[in-house]
């Protein structure tokens, strides 16, 4: 959760900075750790939504489309988009269809960043999934008869795996008109 002495106007910078935004931002706090953001932009608020995960300070932001009749005393946190790696995976698997296969192991693949994509990093894969919170995590998997393991980079420099993501503030948005 956030620190409560975070005011309004400074999550808004924060964020705002984080975002690149290049329009009009407002954000709403609707209670329980939720903020409503509101973008004039469409590019904006098409970055936001799906080039993250994203984090302020070592917070999670959990972003996802608005919901209709969204009460935040009524909504479980059920989906989380983290960055996982698979480290040591053999190079003839870095091709985006077999990634995805391997990715979707863990949870809805959201995007593999470009170094992978491109071959340009081999030590290990990395890419962005939504995890159902509700299902048991995969944190290891076997593939042409070794172990790999799944690992989570959410805060500061050490790595944990996939299974011990904490509890996260909430933010959902609404489009642009």
């Amino acid at each position: 959760m956030f620190d409560k002495n975070i005011g309004y106007f400074t999550l808004l910078r924060q964020v705002k900075k984080k975002w690149g935004i290049k329009g009009g931002l407002t954000l709403m706090d609707v209670g329980h750790a939720f903020y409503v953001a509101r973008f004039t932009n469409k590019k904006d608020y098409d970055h936001v939504l799906t080039q993250g995960p994203w984090m302020i300070g070592d917070h999670y932001l959990i972003i996802r489309k608005w919901v209709p009749n969204f009460l935040p005393t009524d909504e479980p946190i059920r989906h989380l988009t983290t960055w996982i790696r698979i480290p040591r995976l053999s190079v003839e698997y870095y091709h985006e269809d077999i990634l995805r296969k391997i990715g979707s192991k863990v949870g809805k693949v959201i995007r593999i960043d470009e170094p992978t994509t491109m071959s340009e990093r081999g030590q290990f894969i990395r890419m962005s999934v939504e995890v159902d919170l509700i299902k048991p995590l995969l944190s290891e998997f076997q593939m042409n008869g070794k172990d790999n393991t799944v690992v989570s980079k959410p805060f500061g420099d050490g790595e944990a795996k996939v299974s011990q993501v904490p509890e996260v503030p909430k933010m959902d948005f609404s489009s642009p008109k």
